[in-house]
C-alpha cells in the first residue's frame, strides 16, 4: 500500500520513517497512523496498527465520492443491506467477476448472496450506452 511494501510483523518505528518520506502520516493515538497522499490531492490512502511495536493490521482505502449521487447510491446500498440482516450479523457469500466483457461493453458483478436472496451490484461500461451501476435484490425460493 501506499508504494510502500508491509508485512505484518514489520517495526513500526521503521516503517513510519519510510512512509513519512512520501507521504504525510497522522498519529491517531493507541499505536495507529492514518496514511494520506501529499498535495494536490490530499485524500487519504490508509491506515496501520500496531501491537507491542509490531505492524496488527493494515486498512487501505480505495476511493472516495463526494457528489449527491455517489450519497444517495451509498444510502440505497445501507438500506438494502441492512434491511437483510435482522439487526444480527448475517453470514453471506460474495462473488465477484467480470459478467461480461466484449468489445465495447464491460459489466462487472458483485453478488452478496444470503441465504433467501441476492443483492446483485452491476457496473457497466459500454461504448454505445455509456457508464453505469445498478443494484438489484432477488429473492429466492429455498
Amino acid at each position: 500500500m501506499a508504494g510502500t511494501e508491509m508485512r505484518l510483523g514489520m517495526a513500526e518505528e521503521s516503517l513510519v520513517a519510510k512512509l513519512k518520506e512520501n507521504y504525510t502520516l497522522t498519529d491517531t493515538g493507541e499505536h495507529g497512523w492514518t496514511i494520506w497522499e501529499r498535495e494536490p490531492r490530499n485524500e487519504m490512502v490508509g491506515a496501520i496498527g500496531f501491537t507491542e511495536g509490531k505492524l496488527s493490521w493494515i486498512s487501505k482505502d480505495w476511493g472516495y465520492y463526494e457528489d449527491a449521487e455517489a450519497r444517495g447510491v451509498g444510502k440505497e446500498l445501507f438500506s438494502l443491506l441492512s434491511s437483510l440482516t435482522d439487526k444480527k450479523p448475517t453470514p453471506i457469500l460474495v462473488d465477484a467477476k467480470v459478467a461480461v466483457r466484449q468489445p465495447g461493453l464491460v459489466i462487472n458483478e458483485i453478488q452478496l448472496i444470503y441465504p433467501k436472496r441476492t443483492i446483485s451490484i452491476s457496473i457497466w461500461e459500454s461504448k454505445d450506452k455509456g457508464n453505469g451501476m445498478a443494484l438489484r435484490e432477488v429473492l429466492k425460493a429455498k
